[in-house]
């Protein structure tokens, strides 16, 4: 619709948004139904038709057809049978087509707060991630290594998480988890006495009793273990690393600038420590 103001006519903006996805449960067992309500907006100075569609990860969970007129907002109520499917954490999205003439399309689209846990009847725990605090670290330095596990039984499970550099265990730590719960454990990895070169780091979730699939226990990362200062990982200490250190120098953890692996001390700041140590170490080669 037109709108006049004193310096001419304008017309206002095509665009839909999704304003809201709302899941509900978020545990069950396969077969179980989980119920999803998609609220829509139309933001725009024209009325609207469109289609949302909803997913599970990937896969569509369905699709409907909605006209709104201007600035009026609709909950759509969505139904996703979970029959056939895997134990795992399931993102729900729901996204709406864009309209003709729509230009800002940022907003078609939404995840859910929390993803949608499946679990299998029985015993099942698991590594959900790997996440090392670096992917190059200096000789004889430490870094960590934080491992997310989760149990995706129906029971209370009390097990061992081993972290390895290739076959060599760093730590072994028991942890306790109710049914579809999950927690972070953060390892500490001091590379002392460890030859340079590529290590895969895994993370390994000891069956529990009466587990039958033990394929999500394991999982793994590929670190470069190097002369420390060098940062980029390629085997010599040079004018690139300098560069690189440079860029992120006075930068902390979470700050814009930061580069863990300038961090070559691990003391969460890029500073003058670490410069004295790539400095001494200026032209090695491994």
């Amino acid at each position: 619709m037109p709108s006049c103001s004193g310096y001419g006519y304008f017309t206002a903006a095509h665009d839909v948004a999704v304003t809201a996805v709302d899941v509900s449960p978020l545990t069950v067992l396969p077969g179980d139904t989980v119920y999803i309500n998609v609220t829509v907006q139309n933001r725009g100075g024209y009325a609207e038709s469109f289609n949302v569609t909803v997913y599970a990860n990937s896969t569509v969970v369905g699709v409907q057809f909605v006209s709104l007129d201007v600035n009026v907002s609709a909950v759509l109520h969505f139904s996703w049978n979970t029959s056939g499917l895997g134990k795992g954490d399931y993102t729900i999205s729901a996204s709406a087509s864009i309209v003709s003439g729509e230009i800002y399309t940022a907003d078609n689209s939404l995840v859910a707060a929390e993803p949608v846990t499946i679990l299998i009847q029985g015993h099942d725990v698991a590594v959900t991630g790997v996440f090392p605090s670096k992917t190059v670290v200096g000789e004889g330095y430490s870094m960590n290594i934080t491992v997310k596990v989760k149990d995706y039984g129906t029971f209370n499970e009390v097990f061992n998480v081993t972290v390895y550099a290739n076959t060599t265990a760093i730590e072994t730590r028991e942890i306790s988890l109710t049914s579809s719960a999950s927690a972070a454990l953060t390892f500490a990895w001091n590379t002392t006495g460890f030859v340079k070169g590529n290590y895969t780091i895994n993370a390994y979730a000891w069956p529990v009793e009466g587990e039958e699939d033990a394929s999500n226990n394991l999982m793994g990362r590929t670190i470069t273990l190097t002369i420390p200062g060098d940062i980029n990982g390629d085997g010599s200490v040079n004018l690139q690393d300098l560069v690189l250190l440079a860029n992120a120098y006075r930068s902390s953890i979470g700050t814009v600038r930061w580069n863990a692996n300038a961090d070559i001390n691990g003391n969460l700041t890029v500073d003058l420590s670490d410069l004295v140590i790539l400095a001494k170490n200026y032209g090695r080669k491994i």
